[in-house]
């Protein structure tokens, strides 16, 4: 499996950014080992793929999700304990929930 960010699905489904050949090939190169991801990341690239590019391309985004692109596994019960935590030791770096 394959941890899939953010980053990777904006691109991805933008084509107009700069890394989308990029991620064009990674997926290529990995579907076969298939991808995870988050929830707050699938909230996260809906909502840029929104804004910047269009709801049809978020659409379609929830729609490859749905059919099997990426797999989400539920989060365990401490879950948002364990976030806190990360995001507490590390509160001087860039960090959000996704």
């Amino acid at each position: 499996m394959i941890l899939a960010d953010s980053g990777f699905w904006i691109a991805l489904g933008n084509k107009r950014d700069r890394h989308h050949y990029a991620a064009r090939g990674a997926l290529d190169r990995f579907s076969a080992e298939g991808f995870v991801s988050t929830w707050p990341v699938l909230t996260e690239v809906t909502h840029l793929l929104s804004a910047r590019v269009s709801v049809a391309q978020s659409v379609a985004f929830v729609d490859s999700i749905a059919r099997g692109a990426c797999e989400i596994p539920e989060p365990p019960a401490d879950a948002l304990f364990r976030a806190h935590a990360l995001m507490s030791r590390y509160r001087d770096l860039p960090t959000d929930l996704a």
